[in-house]
C-alpha cells in the first residue's frame, strides 16, 4: 500500500518493446514447474546473445501488479534468489489481451520437492550452511532494496544437487496470495489470501524457519493433524510448541528455530539476532507469552485456553449476534475478570458491548471486530466470519470488487476506523506509516457519493499498484491516467457508430486517484440522467486529461463525443446561432481534438441562455398581446362612454331648453 509513482509503471509500449525486442517467449513450452496461483509460464529464448536459459511468466490481468518489488528487482542480482531480467505490460496474443509478462533467469537445478512436501531430509549442519545462511543473506539483501519476498516454502526451493540453493521470484502475483497458511505466522495467516498486503522481512524469516523444519524432516511435520486441527493448535499454544510436541528437532538448531517461530512479531528473531547467533552470539530477547486463563472456556464447541485463541474463535463465528450474547455473558464476564485476571481489559470489553451501536444488527459486526482487537491486537480485523490484514484491504478490493459481500465488508471497515485503530496498536514500524495515511483519505473517501468517489475510489487510493477495472477496460492493463486518452480512441473505432458514453465510475475514480491536479469542479454533471449534460461533462473531464498528457489526434474519441453532443444543438432555438454552433462543430471533428471539440459548448450558459431569451421573447410577445388587447377594449369603453355622456348631455340640454320656454310662456302669460 505505499505510495506508487507515476512513472512505475511505464509508458505504455516502452518497456513491451525492450521485452519483445529481447527475448522470444514459446507458448508450445510450457514450464509448469514455474507456474503459480494466476501465473503461467512458458520458455523464453533471448535475441541478444545472452547466455542461460530463461523462463517468461504470464500473469492474469485481476492481480495488481506487486511494483516496489519488480521495480527494485529488475536487472538486479540477489544472490540464492531468481533473477528478474526484465518485465512490462504487454498484448498477449494467446489470451487476445495484455497480461504482465517477467522474464527471469532460469535455476540450473531441480526443485527440492512438490506440493507433497516428500524429499530426502537435509542434515542439520548443511541446513545451516546451505540453507539458512544462505537464506538470510537473501532476505538481508533484499531488505536492502527495501521489500520482502512472501512466499518462501520447500516447493519454492531449487538445488542444484552441489549444495546450492535457489529461491523462487517474488513478484509475479502479490505476495501471500498462493502461500500456505502453515508457512505464514497464525496471525497473518488468519486473513484471506488476498488481504494479507505486503509481507515484512520478518514475516519471511518465520517462513524460512518453517520450510527449514520441513527440509529436516523430509515431509509435513504435522503429517497426520489435519491443516485445520494444526491451525487452531498453532493459535491457541504457539507455532514453535505445536510442531515440537509432534516432531523432535536437532539440539545444535533448537533455540535458532524458536527465536524464528515466535509467533508474536516483538519476539520474533531479526535477521541481525540470527546473523548474531551465526557466529555465537544469541540474543537475549525477552518474550511475551499470551495471557491464559485458569479454567478452559467453551465456545462453539472448543475449549480455549487463552484470550488469543478466544477472540479467533470469536471473530470467525458466523454469527455477530450469538458471538456478542457471549461475550455479555457472565460466565464470559468471569472468564475474563477471575480466569485471566485482566480487570482492565474486561472494563474496555464492557464499554464497547454497552454501546448503543452493540444492539444495531448493521452495526453488530464492527462491534465485535472491536472486541477481538481488544483481545488480540496483533491479529486481523474480523468481519462477518471473515479476516483482513488492514495493510491489504486495496489488494483485496482490487481482487474482489465484484464480490458485493467482501467489497461491502472492506468498505465498513474503512468506515468505521478499524483499520486506523489497529495500526495504532502495531509495532513501530515504516511498512505502516505510508499505510495510516491511505487509510485516512480513504475514510473520508468512503461515504462521499457520486462519480468518484465511493468503494471504487478507494481501491484506486489503498491500492497503487491496481489496473483500472472498468468493464470499458476489460482487454486493457491500465495502470496510469496519462495512458487512458489512446485507449479510449481504441475503443472508440471499434464501437462501429455506436453512440456509448466512454467514461463510467472506475474511469474517473482511477483518474482522481492518480492526477492530483484534476478539480473536482470538473465532476459536475457526472452523474446527471440527461444524456447531454453528462456527455458535456464527460468531454470536459477527459480535456483535462488531454491538457496534462497529449496524445495526438483522437478522431475517432471526438467523432464518438460529437453524436452524442449534436443533439443537444437541436435545443439550440436561434436559427443563426444553431447554424454557427453546427458548423463548430464539424470542424472541430475534423480537427480531431477533445479541446477543440469542447469550445464549440465553452460558453457553460450558451444554451440556458438560449431557453431564457426564448421565454422572455415568450413573455414580451404574451406582454404586448395583453398591451394590444387592452387597447382595444379601452378603445371600445372610450365610445360606449362617449356615447353615454353624450347622451346624458342631450338629456340635460333638452331638459334645460324646456324648462326655459315653459318658463317663457309661463312669463309671457302672466305679463
Amino acid at each position: 500500500m505505499a505510495a506508487v509513482e507515476e512513472d512505475d509503471v511505464g509508458k505504455r509500449g516502452e518497456n513491451a518493446a525492450i521485452v519483445d525486442a529481447s527475448f522470444d517467449i514459446n507458448p508450445s513450452k510450457p514450464l509448469p514447474e514455474f507456474n503459480r496461483t494466476g501465473v503461467t509460464a512458458f520458455e523464453a529464448t533471448p535475441r541478444l546473445g545472452q547466455t542461460g536459459r530463461f523462463v517468461a511468466t504470464i500473469t492474469e490481468p485481476e492481480y495488481p501488479l506487486r511494483i516496489r518489488s519488480l521495480r527494485a528487482l529488475r536487472g538486479t542480482a540477489v544472490n540464492h534468489l531468481m533473477k528478474l531480467e526484465d518485465w512490462s505490460i504487454s498484448p498477449w496474443p494467446p489470451a487476445g489481451g495484455e497480461r504482465l509478462i517477467c522474464i527471469f533467469k532460469r535455476p540450473d537445478d531441480q526443485k527440492i520437492t512438490d506440493a507433497g512436501y516428500d524429499m530426502v531430509p537435509v542434515p542439520d549442519k548443511i541446513l545451516i550452511e546451505n540453507f539458512l545462511k544462505p537464506g538470510v543473506s537473501m532476505l538481508s539483501s533484499l531488505g536492502q532494496l527495501g521489500i520482502a519476498h512472501g512466499g518462501i516454502r520447500p516447493d519454492s526451493v531449487w538445488h542444484d544437487g552441489k549444495g546450492k540453493f535457489v529461491f523462487r521470484e517474488c513478484c509475479s502475483i502479490p505476495a501471500g496470495l498462493d502461500q500456505p497458511e502453515m508457512f505464514e505466522h497464525p496471525d497473518r495467516g488468519l486473513a484471506i489470501p488476498e488481504a494479507r498486503g505486503e509481507p515484512t522481512i520478518s514475516d519471511d524469516v518465520y517462513a524460512l524457519a518453517m520450510t527449514a523444519i520441513f527440509m529436516l524432516a523430509g515431509r509435513h511435520p504435522l503429517q497426520n493433524v489435519r491443516d485445520e486441527v494444526t491451525f487452531k493448535k498453532r493459535v491457541a499454544g504457539g507455532s514453535f510448541m505445536t510442531i515440537t510436541e509432534q516432531r523432535k528437532l536437532p539440539q545444535s538448531l533448537l533455540e535458532l528455530l524458536r527465536g524464528m517461530l515466535q509467533d508474536d512479531p516483538r519476539d520474533r528473531w531479526s535477521i541481525m539476532d540470527i546473523e548474531g547467533w551465526f557466529k555465537g552470539n544469541s540474543p537475549k530477547n525477552k518474550v511475551h507469552i499470551p495471557r491464559t486463563a485458569s479454567w478452559p472456556l467453551e465456545f462453539d464447541g472448543t475449549n480455549h485456553v487463552n484470550i488469543k485463541a478466544m477472540s479467533v474463535a470469536l471473530g470467525t463465528y458466523h454469527n455477530p449476534r450469538q458471538a456478542l450474547d457471549f461475550v455479555k455473558s457472565r460466565k464470559f464476564k468471569n472468564w475474563i475478570n477471575r480466569g485471566v485476571d485482566d480487570e482492565k481489559l474486561w472494563n474496555e470489553l464492557e464499554a464497547m458491548i454497552s454501546d448503543p451501536k452493540a444492539e444495531d444488527p448493521d452495526k453488530m459486526p464492527e462491534v465485535l471486530c472491536q472486541v477481538c482487537m481488544a483481545m488480540h491486537p496483533y491479529a486481523p480485523l474480523f468481519i462477518n466470519g471473515t479476516a483482513y490484514m488492514p495493510i491489504g484491504l486495496g489488494t483485496a478490493l482490487a481482487m474482489l470488487m465484484e464480490d458485493r459481500n467482501r467489497r461491502e465488508a472492506v468498505r465498513d471497515l474503512i468506515r468505521g476506523s478499524l483499520p486506523i485503530k489497529w495500526l495504532g496498536n502495531q509495532p513501530e514500524s515504516d511498512h505502516f506509516v505510508s499505510a495510516h495515511s491511505l487509510l485516512g483519505k480513504s475514510q473520508a473517501l468512503v461515504s462521499r457519493k457520486g462519480w468518484g468517489f465511493g468503494v471504487e475510489r478507494i481501491l484506486y487510493e489503498m491500492q497503487p499498484a491496481a489496473r483500472c477495472q472498468s468493464p470499458l477496460l476489460r482487454d486493457h492493463m491500465i495502470f496510469r491516467a496519462d495512458n487512458l486518452l489512446p485507449v479510449l480512441e481504441e475503443l472508440a473505432q471499434k464501437a462501429q457508430g455506436e453512440s456509448t458514453m466512454p467514461l463510467d465510475r472506475h474511469i474517473v475514480a482511477f483518474v482522481l486517484s492518480r492526477r492530483k491536479d484534476i478539480s473536482l469542479g470538473f465532476l459536475e454533471g457526472m452523474d446527471d440522467e440527461d444524456l447531454f449534460k453528462k456527455s458535456l461533462a464527460g468531454l470536459r473531464f477527459l480535456v483535462q486529461i488531454e491538457e496534462r498528457a497529449p496524445a495526438g489526434p483522437l478522431p475517432a474519441l471526438t467523432n464518438l463525443f460529437a453524436k452524442l453532443l449534436e443533439p443537444g444543438l437541436d435545443n439550440i432555438l436561434r436559427p443563426s446561432r444553431k447554424k454557427e454552433l453546427k458548423e463548430k462543430l464539424k470542424t472541430s471533428v475534423q480537427e480531431g481534438t477533445l479541446k477543440d471539440l469542447e469550445s464549440v459548448f465553452e460558453r457553460h450558459d450558451l444554451f440556458d441562455r438560449d431557453q431564457k431569451e426564448y421565454q422572455d421573447a415568450i413573455f414580451r410577445f404574451q406582454l404586448t398581446e395583453t398591451q394590444i388587447t387592452n387597447h382595444e377594449r379601452e378603445s371600445e369603453l372610450i365610445d360606449e362612454r362617449a356615447g353615454l355622456i353624450g347622451s346624458r348631455v342631450a338629456f340635460f340640454i333638452s331638459l334645460s331648453l324646456s324648462s326655459m320656454i315653459s318658463t317663457g310662456i309661463a312669463w309671457w302669460y302672466l305679463g
